[in-house]
């Protein structure tokens, strides 16, 4: 049931913030909608590629069987975590690890006459314990061909919807950060720049080159301090999902699938209390989640008959869900989720065909 993987250097994908959109409580109402489309990227940004880690083959090893626990869907926002949160030990080197290496998107921030843009870069903890990330990495402009153009950031952001100044952020194993680069050019003089990537270097030595990203202005380019990408408290941060699926279901049967739930940190994470997960198929590829009770869902418990997944571990779990008769025929989407947590989540595209005729 259980399969260890070591870590592998890999190029990970990130799927498409529309693709799965959070509940909108999962960001403070008083967050401004840049930050929030931010923090929504953020989140799809760790939907990572599960060919860079060795895998069990699919069908090597049973799925813990599909348990029938219905559970009725909680409504209300998910709890939030103290801030500022308890400082912990720094963050080792060895202990992190980037996302978005090819780059993030760039947004605009335009709030009391700001011309700023500004992109998100992510690393997260993959290590066993919760730790400390304290003031902003250095960070070098690269242009088109990787090489350094301008000057070191300075410290701070342009962008005044985000960016919350915090001394130092604390996450969890699993958990992710984020610093914001910025640029402006009212005010500044300077010859136009534009970045085409960064080179980021912590304190504790951690760094790494952010490639295929794009800020353009005058003033000089300037890097936030580290903050949570999320303040939502979760069981499962440490856990990616993965769906593999037949390629199409027939409408008026079950769809079963496997759901491999992946230990992607150096902790051992309880599944106790048991994991509640919800199952969605969608006929579009973008649904939002203020609409999910108009479609087609399902709740339900997890076979918990495993109480961990131990560190840099998998476990198989077998899915089902019954595809109603009246179902629209096509291309559609299966959306899994656990639910109380703001991970992990997974996305996997389907052909329904309609009923067999007798």
């Amino acid at each position: 049931m259980c399969r260890k993987f070591k870590k592998l250097n890999y190029r990970r994908q990130t799927l498409p913030a529309a693709r799965y959109r959070p509940r909108p409580d999962r960001y403070s109402q008083g967050v401004s909608r840049v930050r929030r489309l931010v923090a929504v990227s953020a989140g799809a940004a760790l939907v990572l590629a599960a060919g860079g880690f060795a895998f069990a083959r699919s069908g090597e090893d049973r799925p813990i069987p599909w348990a029938d626990q219905p559970v009725t869907r909680a409504s209300g926002p998910l709890r939030t975590k103290p801030e500022p949160r308890p400082a912990q030990q720094p963050c080792l080197a060895k202990d992190l690890e980037s996302l978005w290496p090819e780059g993030g998107s760039t947004f605009s921030d335009n709030a009391i006459g700001s011309d700023s843009t500004g992109l998100a870069v992510v690393i997260r903890n993959v290590g066993s314990t919760s730790c400390t990330l304290s003031g902003h990495p250095e960070v070098q402009g690269l242009d088109r061909d990787g090489k350094p153009v301008g000057s070191v950031a300075l410290p701070g952001t342009y962008l005044p919807s985000t960016g919350k100044n915090l001394k130092s952020t604390t996450i969890e194993p699993g958990e992710p950060a984020m610093v914001f680069l910025s640029i402006a050019t009212r005010g500044c003089h300077d010859p136009v720049i534009e970045y085409r990537g960064a080179k980021l270097l912590l304190d504790n030595g951690f760094s790494f080159i952010m490639r295929n990203a794009w800020l353009r202005g005058t003033c000089r380019l300037k890097v936030s301090s580290w903050e949570p990408a999320s303040n939502d408290a979760g069981q499962f941060w440490a856990l990616e999902a993965r769906i593999v699926a037949p390629p199409s279901a027939v409408a008026g049967t079950d769809f079963t699938y496997v759901l491999e739930l992946v230990n992607i940190t150096d902790a051992t994470v309880p599944l106790d209390p048991c994991m509640v997960y919800t199952q969605v198929l969608s006929p579009e590829d973008i649904f939002d989640m203020e609409e999910l009770e108009t479609m087609l869902h399902f709740t339900y418990r997890l076979n918990c008959s495993v109480r961990s997944i131990g560190p840099r571990s998998l476990h198989r779990f077998e899915m089902k869900f019954p595809v109603p008769a009246g179902f629209p025929a096509g291309k559609a989407v299966v959306h899994w989720f656990a639910e109380d947590s703001p991970r992990p989540f997974a996305s996997s595209g389907l052909t329904v065909f309609a009923p067999v005729q007798k």
